[in-house]
């Protein structure tokens, strides 16, 4: 499984300090993540899209840009919450069809399709 780190905090505006370690943080954990009873631990293959927290429209330009070159499916590991945005445009241009189903779902659920379908 792809994932990318993407150390963001921009779009928290100062108001959250430490947001752009989660990352790190979670993939430090990640050898504690089993995928089996068997204890057979998942292929992951990291990345990271670095950004200037101090240039929130270029910071989502360069998240969006990376993914839709990567043009396969994966998991985004922030940060703060605003990298979804660009993360859901690239979602739609690598996966044309996918609108119609993200716009009849409730909003609840989108975050949930967009992991699952990340995933997937």
């Amino acid at each position: 499984m792809k994932l990318f780190k993407i150390p963001l905090n921009a779009g928290a505006m100062d108001r959250k300090k430490g947001l752009e370690k989660a990352p790190d943080r979670i993939v430090e954990h990640l050898k504690d993540f089993y995928l089996t009873e068997a204890g057979v631990l998942p292929l992951f293959e990291v990345n990271e899209i670095k950004v200037d927290n101090s240039h929130f429209e270029e910071a989502h330009k360069k998240i969006y840009d990376e993914l839709v070159k990567i043009n396969n499916y994966c998991c985004l590991l922030g940060g703060d919450h605003s990298l979804t945005y660009p993360g859901f445009k690239a979602f739609e241009i690598i996966n044309p069809h996918s609108k119609e189903e993200l716009v009849s779902q409730s909003p609840s659920s989108l975050a949930l399709l967009l992991l699952l379908c990340l995933l997937d």
